[in-house]
């Protein structure tokens, strides 16, 4: 796990270059101090794509070449 802390107290001085050493690990231990958000922890029931956006494949025979007119 201390990697994972220094990684992100890494990251956080990055982003944050105004933030002290003492600033970063401060809020690295109370990340770590606090517990896990309920809601973060559930998986979610969402589909891979957006049904509004999904268009479905058409194979009526009609257009082989997807538009494209040979002649």
């Amino acid at each position: 796990m201390d990697g994972v802390c220094g990684l992100l107290e890494v990251m956080l001085h990055q982003l944050n270059p105004g933030m002290s050493v003492e600033e970063v690990a401060a809020l690295v231990q109370a990340a770590q101090n606090s517990p896990l958000d309920a809601s973060s922890s559930r998986p979610r029931n969402t589909p891979h794509y957006s049904e509004a956006t999904h268009i479905p494949p058409t194979n009526d025979g009609s257009d082989k070449n997807n538009g494209a007119h040979n002649g």
